[in-house]
């Protein structure tokens, strides 16, 4: 299939509210749902693609309403903090008490910067103070054995009882801060990185380690991310070589149910794999016989 209809099809399932749509397993089956998350993960390629097709309007368009629906998951009452669902939400919502977290924020910011909808400064001034509360000074009860001082959790919430440090949040999070201009953090990054040599990334760690991720593939997508905006030296990490699946799961709750599901994730995955083969072939010496 050609780019230009891998670019249509990814298009078209945008929703008229600017999202891009998920969905999550629920006693009814599965229902369709509307997140910052896969929002803002979408616009965040759309926007590296952007540069890689070449400006294609097309994709300026999809930016520009996923950045829409991505302003109206910005929290209400926490200033620069972001939300699963937007707090006005009408479609499906699987709970709607649901705080402000560190992944959606993450996500959104780097989507809004990446975008040229928010500036650096605006990111790097609110960011700092957020992240902040919810950092980890000392081990509690319940954390995982990789946590140690200088995570973050995940829920912006320091009052919460049960509150996870993930380890791709804390990527996600590394990445945001690299992309607001904020000073790296390598010794985030070590931990992060000790944690994954140390116990192995594997299904059985998944849920010790990334607690609120589905699959190990998001692991390897949220520290290639790291490097690549720079959080952190070297280039260990890139994101899985092969196509994932449309039906696979990204993430879940905490207790590992229920799954979500993004296709047009998956898709938007697959399209930029195929824009930087396409980018290299054409690079390539011998690319008259390509052609």
């Amino acid at each position: 299939m050609k780019i230009s209809q891998l670019m249509d099809q990814l298009v078209s399932m945008q929703t008229p509210s600017g999202a891009f749509p998920s969905t999550v397993d629920t006693l009814d089956g599965r229902q369709v749902d509307e997140t910052c998350f896969v929002t803002a993960s979408v616009v965040l390629l759309l926007t590296e693609m952007y540069q890689l097709s070449d400006a294609n309007p097309c994709l300026l368009r999809a930016i520009e309403r996923g950045v829409t629906f991505i302003e109206r998951c910005a929290d209400p009452d926490l200033a620069g903090a972001f939300r699963f669902y937007p707090k006005d939400a009408e479609t499906y919502q699987i709970r709607r008490d649901l705080p402000p977290d560190a992944d959606d924020t993450a996500l959104a910011w780097m989507a809004l910067i990446s975008s040229g909808a928010r500036p650096q400064s605006q990111a790097a001034a609110v960011l700092t103070p957020l992240f902040e509360e919810v950092r980890v000074k000392a081990r509690t009860r319940g954390d995982a054995p990789w946590v140690r001082a200088g995570v973050y959790r995940t829920w912006l919430d320091a009052s919460l009882a049960i509150n996870p440090a993930d380890l791709c949040v804390n990527a996600n999070i590394l990445a945001c801060r690299a992309m607001a201009g904020l000073p790296a953090d390598p010794a985030l990054f070590e931990t992060l990185s000790s944690a994954m040599q140390r116990w192995q990334v594997s299904p059985a760690s998944l849920r010790m380690l990334a607690p609120y991720y589905a699959h190990l593939d998001e692991i390897g997508f949220a520290m290639a991310r790291a490097e690549r905006v720079g959080a952190v030296g070297g280039s260990s990490w890139s994101p899985p070589p092969q196509a994932q699946s449309e039906d696979q799961p990204l993430y879940c709750n905490s207790h590992g149910r229920p799954f979500w599901r993004a296709p047009a994730l998956h898709r938007a995955r697959h399209l930029q794999r195929a824009l930087i083969q396409s980018k290299e072939i054409a690079n390539a010496p011998d690319a008259a016989i390509c052609s």
